[in-house]
C-alpha cells in the first residue's frame, strides 16, 4: 500500500531552495544566497544530507579580500538580529567591511532534506507503526506552510496533521477535505511590543503573519472577532515568508504583534493539530485510512508518555536534530488530550468567530457536519486504551 502525508510546520518548515539567490524581504535589503554544502557531518556522528545554507552580504570585497566580517549565528536565529548595526557610519560599516550574515540551523531559509515542525513528531514517528502494518510504500511530501491543505485536497497527499485555524478557510471553499481525529490542543503565543498589552491594544497596530489565509492569520483573527474586534478593519496585516520572518519583522519594528510558539491561554486550550485526509483517499480506502490514524495516534502516546523516546527517534532520524529542543517540545506539548477533548468545540469556536466577520461563509454547523468523520477516531479510543 502506498501512502503519501504531506508533511509541514505551519510556521517553521523548509523547502530545499534550488536557485542560488531568492528575494529579499524588502527592496532595500540584499537578497538571500544559498551556498550548497554538501553532506554536514555532525559531532555526534550524523549527517545532514544535501546541506543549504541562506545568507545575505553587505558592502563589498576589497582586492584584497580581507575586509570581510564573518556574522555566526550563534548570536541570533537569523540574519536580521544586526541589522540595526550594519550600514554606512554604523559599527558595521559598509563603507569598510564586506559583511556576512548567515542563517541558523533551523532557520526557515537555511535548509536539510528533514526540517519538520516539532510539534508534528507524531506523524514522523508513525512511519515504523505503518511499516510494521505492511505498508510498504511511505512518502512524506515536503509542502511549505501555504501548500499542505491544498496538495490534499488536489490528491498529491492522502493524510497530514495540519492547523486547524489553517485548514478552515479550506473547508469554508468546499474543498475535499475531511477532518479524522484531533492531536493536541494550540502551541501558539501571540507576542507585542510595548504599545500592546492586551488584544485590545491591536487596533490600529500593525501585525505581522505568514500569508493571509494561513494558520497565524485566521487564528489571530478569530482572537480578535472574539473580543468585538473586526479583523478586516481594526489592524494592519503585513506578510512575512514565514513564521520566522514574521518574527523579524516584528523584531525589526515593523508589527507591533506576531503569533509565535508558546502556550497562552485560553487559546491554548483548543486543539490545534488535527489529522485531515483527502476526502476520495479516506471514502475509497477506509481500512488504510484506519490504519494511518491508527498509527499517528500510537506515535502520539509515544510522545506523551516517552519524550526521551519520541526525541531521540527525531534526532537519529535528523527530522529534528536538536535532541534538547526536541525533547523540550515533547515534555511541554498536551499530546494526551487526543483522547478526551472534543475538536468539534475547536473548529465551532474558530468558525463562529470568522462566520460573524464575514471571513468565511458557510455556517459553523454545516461546516462541522459537512467537513468531519470521527468514526475511526471512535473505533481507535476504544483499541487504544491508554
Amino acid at each position: 500500500m502506498r501512502t503519501v502525508l504531506g508533511v509541514c510546520s505551519a510556521l517553521a518548515v523548509v523547502l530545499t531552495a534550488h536557485s542560488s539567490s531568492v528575494l529579499a524581504h524588502w527592496p532595500d535589503q540584499p537578497p538571500h544566497q544559498i551556498a550548497h554544502l554538501g553532506d554536514l557531518q555532525l559531532e555526534a556522528g550524523g549527517v545532514l544530507t544535501n546541506f543549504k545554507m541562506s545568507y545575505v552580504t553587505h558592502g563589498r570585497l576589497n582586492a584584497a579580500k580581507d575586509n570581510a566580517i564573518l556574522f555566526m549565528h550563534g548570536f541570533g536565529a537569523n540574519h536580521h538580529l544586526l541589522d540595526h548595526l550594519i550600514g554606512p557610519g554604523r559599527s558595521l560599516d559598509t563603507d569598510k567591511y564586506f559583511i556576512i550574515c548567515s542563517d541558523s540551523l533551523g532557520n526557515t531559509q537555511t535548509s536539510f532534506e528533514h526540517n519538520p515542525s516539532i510539534c508534528s513528531a507524531p506523524q514522523y514517528l508513525a512511519e515504523e507503526f505503518l511499516r510494521l502494518d505492511g505498508f510498504t510504500d511511505v512518502e512524506y511530501l515536503p509542502l511549505g506552510a501555504r501548500n499542505g491543505p491544498r496538495a490534499l485536497a488536489e490528491g498529491r497527499a492522502d493524510i497530514t496533521m495540519w492547523d486547524a485555524p489553517g485548514l478552515i478557510p479550506h473547508l469554508d471553499a468546499g474543498r475535499p477535505i475531511v477532518l479524522l481525529a484531533r492531536v493536541h490542543t494550540g502551541c501558539y503565543e501571540l507576542f507585542g511590543n510595548e504599545r500592546v498589552h492586551a488584544l485590545r491594544d491591536l487596533k490600529g497596530k500593525t501585525v505581522a503573519v505568514q500569508f493571509v489565509g494561513g494558520g497565524d492569520h485566521v487564528l489571530v483573527s478569530s482572537m480578535l472577532a472574539y473580543i468585538g474586534m473586526n479583523p478586516q478593519q481594526d489592524v494592519n496585516w503585513i506578510v512575512g515568508e514565514d513564521v520566522r520572518d514574521a518574527m523579524g519583522l516584528f523584531v525589526d519594528g515593523k508589527a507591533d504583534a506576531f503569533l509565535g510558539f508558546g502556550q497562552d491561554r485560553p487559546w491554548s486550550d483548543y486543539f490545534c493539530c488535527m489529522v485531515a485526509a483527502n476526502r476520495q483517499f479516506a471514502e475509497r480506502h477506509p481500512i488504510a485510512t484506519k490504519r494511518v490514524l491508527r498509527a499517528i495516534l500510537r506515535a502520539t502516546d509515544i510522545c506523551a508518555s516517552e519524550p526521551q523516546r519520541a526525541a531521540r527517534y527525531l534526532a537519529d532520524k535528523l527530522y529534528e536534530p536538536r535532541f534538547q529542543l526536541g525533547l523540550e517540545v515533547m515534555k511541554s506539548l498536551p499530546y494526551n488530550r487526543w483522547r478526551e477533548g472534543n475538536a468539534e468545540d475547536t473548529l465551532r469556536f474558530h468558525a463562529l468567530r470568522l462566520h460573524q466577520v464575514g471571513m468565511i461563509k458557510t455556517n459553523p454547523s454545516k461546516l462541522i457536519a459537512q467537513s468531519t468523520n470521527w468514526r475511526f477516531l471512535n473505533e481507535l479510543k476504544k483499541e487504544l486504551k491508554g
